[in-house]
């Protein structure tokens, strides 16, 4: 049985002609998609090959132009006569040398083209790996409409995919009852951005959804947005790999991006692809190289299938497979037009990819509102810069409020007609929010940011304005804490005011975008109390709060 196998492997290999956009300005996707191709062979070759023969990838570089991928596939094709062809970097490329494989009617597995369009022309050997590109942008849209958000503007590339994956963004956004304020589209190689990126402060434009081919242009929109000091609630790219976070560092926290794939998925085979690409080329795979690795599987998986390399045989086989791969679920409609994987949105976080759409597959909660580029410049942690935000932008109105939890130890408040906060006074570092309980207005409670981290002090007033004996208590919140929720331990001050309450804690809490939540509890005596406040319908303010009528 050795003998065979080894006479078997002995047999020239299989042979797989692809090009690659190895340089040019789709370089940061080809180089990493050409390392998947070169995984799989490894791994292919390693785990006994495919028809008892090795298989060989030879990858052209196309410098990511399209006339020179073209006439490389005719070069592989009918000069090098491969026995099969893998597609190219992208929906440009793709749709470039898609009549190539057509007129040889090669079984063309394309990795990393999404653009739906190329599949509504009746090709008959083009297979689609990825989600479409009109759904790249859909989770940063859904996102948006979850947190209320309604003003959008779109800018794309004026090239094929990043034209499909802005109109998919308008049509969602619209479908959603979204404004979409403009829609524009630039020049490849452009630079400057700022005529568009004026337009967001004018505009009061809440989403700013881009799409583009080239991810240098992410990383000059986003350094643009912080030199000109223009904030907005979401920003969000159709891509999303490591060197969007290696160029910015911090300032890439935020913002949103499509990723089809991410190493922490559960999807088979997963583990053994991340630890064997970051061995052999020194670096983590971005989603192209598992989309070019998940299609060679998708190749094998077909010949496994038919035991046969006649391109009818791999193209019924792809039309019937329902698989998954390390890069995610496979299953074509009559086209080759994928339907089973709609990609997965991230936010960077600490510089990190954090997947936070769909929910179901969802690792960490979004970081929202985004704060001031201001506020980001200062040494508090983006956790507590985003819970600042959050309060900051109540500022100015008032909120009525219930007790939803207490124990008899605080009647008093339990047995109150009237809650109120009131977020009054709001300046770079400081947040006075008046508790009217009633017709008291003696409670305040004071946030600063000192030391890198957010703290809560309760100054108490008589009505004549003076400050009471039992006030200025409280403590510094722990990093990071939550987005939505801060805990205040109490500090070395409290414990000398009120030495048996110096386990006492408090916490504000973002229960959802209409509803937060105060409350203390004191461990030690079993005392607590918890108040709900209504963010969606603001009331009247009420009068200012005693010492602080001027």
């Amino acid at each position: 049985m050795l003998m065979t196998w080894s006479l078997a492997m002995a047999e020239a290999p299989i042979r797989i002609g692809a090009t690659m956009s190895e340089s040019g300005h789709l370089s940061t996707q080809g180089q990493a998609a050409a390392n998947g191709y070169r995984l799989c062979e490894q791994h292919v070759n390693a785990d006994g090959g495919l028809l008892g023969r090795e298989i060989r990838f030879e990858i052209l570089d196309d410098q990511s132009d399209g006339d020179a991928a073209i006439a490389l596939y005719e070069k592989l094709i009918v000069d090098h006569q491969v026995d099969a062809i893998m597609g190219p970097y992208g929906s440009t490329l793709t749709e470039a040398v898609a009549p190539v494989t057509e007129k040889h009617q090669m079984v063309h597995i394309s990795p990393l083209a999404a653009t739906t369009s190329i599949w509504e022309q009746g090709r008959e050997y083009l297979f689609m790996v990825l989600p479409p590109a009109e759904l790249f942008l859909a989770g940063l849209i859904d996102l948006a409409d979850q947190r209320g958000l309604e003003r959008v503007a779109i800018l794309t590339e004026d090239v094929l995919f990043p034209r499909a994956a802005g109109s998919g963004a308008e049509s969602l956004a619209r479908e959603s009852g979204m404004e979409v304020i403009f829609h524009e589209a630039y020049a490849t190689g452009s630079e400057d951005f700022s005529a568009w990126l004026e337009r967001l402060d004018e505009h009061d434009i809440d989403v700013l959804a881009m799409a583009a081919s080239s991810l240098d242009d992410f990383i000059s929109v986003v350094e643009q947005m912080k030199a000109a000091d223009i904030r907005i609630e979401m920003f969000g790219t159709s891509g999303a790999v490591s060197q969007f976070a290696e160029s910015l560092g911090n300032a890439a926290d935020f913002s949103y991006g499509l990723s089809a794939w991410e190493p922490e998925l559960d999807n088979p085979g997963i583990e053994r692809f991340v630890d064997d690409y970051q061995a052999r080329f020194d670096m983590a795979p971005s989603f192209h190289a598992a989309g070019a690795y998940g299609a060679c599987q998708l190749f094998a998986k077909a010949v496994e299938r038919t035991g046969s390399l006649e391109s009818d045989d791999l193209r019924q086989a792809l039309l019937e497979l329902e698989t998954t791969t390390v890069f995610g679920p496979y299953a074509v409609d009559e086209r080759g037009y994928q339907v089973a994987n709609q990609g997965l949105t991230i936010q960077w976080q600490h510089g990190e990819k954090a997947i936070v759409w769909p929910s179901e597959k969802a690792q960490a909660q979004s970081w929202y509102p985004t704060p001031s580029w201001s506020l980001r410049t200062s040494e508090l942690p983006p956790e507590q810069q985003v819970f600042w935000t959050r309060l900051e932008r109540l500022c100015g109105q008032a909120f009525a409020g219930r007790v939803s939890d207490v124990t008899p130890y605080y009647a008093s408040v339990a047995e109150a007609e009237r809650l109120i906060m009131h977020v009054m006074d709001c300046s770079e570092d400081r947040l006075h929010i008046p508790l009217h309980v009633d017709d008291n207005r003696s409670r305040n409670w004071i946030l600063t940011q000192v030391d890198g981290s957010l703290r809560l002090k309760h100054d108490h007033r008589y009505p004549d304005g003076h400050e009471e004996a039992i006030s200025q208590y409280g403590g510094d919140a722990p990093v990071p804490g939550l987005p939505t929720r801060q805990i205040f331990p109490a500090d070395e001050h409290t414990a000398e005011i009120l030495p048996e309450r110096s386990d006492n804690f408090w916490f504000i809490d973002f229960i959802d975008e209409n509803t937060l939540q105060y409350g203390v509890h004191w461990p030690r005596k079993g005392h607590s109390i918890r108040l709900e406040f209504d963010l969606g319908s603001p009331v009247q303010t009420p009068p200012r709060p005693w010492g602080y009528e001027d």
